[in-house]
């Protein structure tokens, strides 16, 4: 038991010389107290306390009764020059498509303008998303990028490294619980406008599927564009005609068998158009509609979200909601260099605005295609 406590005390020791680092705190300036230590890494204040004592017989700190915990002249040369030698910053990404490969592409293209090398982690799961942002902080990256796509909630992780002033900046995810630097597309301007153009093209029985409604953005968003859309021009919502997907679609599964989406599309004859949250469930709503013969797009039109490569090579060539994945890499990094300089707590959200890409799955109705 002694044992263990003795390695707690010499990890949250560790972790303070990485938040001198990230903070870029200056010679004398205060360190953080037993008790923040205490709050960020769940663990006593003696154990905080012990953790800066060894900092201070190792001349990383020094304390001074009553007043706190500061830094030495010792230590602030040391950790300026690694940082000096790093200039590198981490990306986290959870999966490779063409659509994420084409994001990476541009951020390592925007880092190199920067003079910054690109060190990438590809995490297998939400624990192992954890475990790659903590092994870039232990490589001395100067800032991180997280592109969380199958997480829709901030880890405790994520949250311990702002805590520790960690630059760091995520890409198409808004987590409304804490401010976090991001950058993501116009969720909400691209689905008011692709349900305002199924509109003027005659639809009027318009159905949305998504995937589960989280606190992020896109999901959310992607309803409040398509509820609006439909009220500015008095159409009626329809809660039948709202479907929400259980089994995130992707790469690997979109033409499976689905019997709920199947009924969904069955069941609702009245529906002309469907938009939906990204181009794989687009994709699946189309294998869909051919079990049941319905063709499309002229029993049915469908529309998706992303423009990924995908889109062009389904039976029927997919009119969708482009992300200009290129200014969103371009965009990441430079918020990141900007927080790189910065040291508040302002949230910096830069949106990228989308735009439709029409091809052959929409019907013109009550006129010619």
């Amino acid at each position: 038991m002694q044992k263990q406590h003795q390695n707690l005390y010499l990890q949250v020791a560790n972790e303070v010389e990485g938040i001198i680092r990230l903070r870029k705190i200056k010679s004398h300036d205060p360190v953080p107290s037993e008790g923040e230590l205490a709050k960020i890494y769940n663990v006593s204040r003696m154990t905080a306390k012990m953790a800066l004592d060894y900092l201070a017989n190792q001349g990383i700190v020094y304390r001074m009764p009553r007043r706190g915990t500061f830094l030495s002249d010792v230590a602030k040369n040391q950790f300026t020059s690694s940082r000096m030698r790093s200039n590198s910053i981490g990306m986290v990404v959870s999966n490779l498509d063409s659509d994420t490969s084409q994001i990476i592409f541009s951020i390592e293209s925007e880092a190199r303008e920067h003079n910054c090398n690109l060190v990438i982690k590809i995490s297998r799961g939400l624990e192992d998303e954890d475990s790659c942002l903590r092994q870039l902080v232990d490589e001395q990256m100067e800032g991180i990028i997280l592109f969380p796509r199958v997480r829709d909630y901030c880890s405790e992780q994520v949250l311990k490294l702002k805590a520790e002033g960690c630059p760091i900046v995520i890409i198409d995810r808004y987590f409304q619980e804490t401010l976090m630097d991001c950058v993501l597309y116009d969720y909400f301007q691209g689905s008011y406008q692709m349900a305002q153009f199924l509109i003027h093209k005659g639809h009027r029985e318009i159905g949305l599927i998504t995937n589960r409604i989280t606190p992020i953005s896109s999901s959310e968003e992607q309803h409040q564009g398509y509820y609006k859309a439909l009220v500015d021009n008095g159409i009626p919502v329809k809660s039948q005609y709202i479907h929400i997907i259980k089994k995130i679609k992707d790469c690997n599964n979109f033409s499976e068998d689905d019997p709920l989406l199947d009924q969904f599309v069955r069941e609702n004859p009245d529906i002309t158009a469907i938009m939906c949250g990204d181009d794989y469930l687009a994709a699946s709503v189309q294998y869909s509609a051919l079990r049941e013969n319905i063709d499309v797009p002229d029993q049915l039109s469908i529309v998706g979200f992303a423009d990924i490569q995908l889109a062009t090579m389904l039976p029927v060539a997919l009119t969708t909601v482009r992300q200009p994945t290129d200014e969103l890499g371009k965009e990441a990094v430079k918020l990141l260099i900007k927080r790189m300089s910065l040291n508040d707590d302002k949230q910096n959200t830069v949106k990228i605005n989308t735009k439709i890409i029409e091809r052959n799955s929409v019907f013109v109705r009550g006129g010619d295609r």
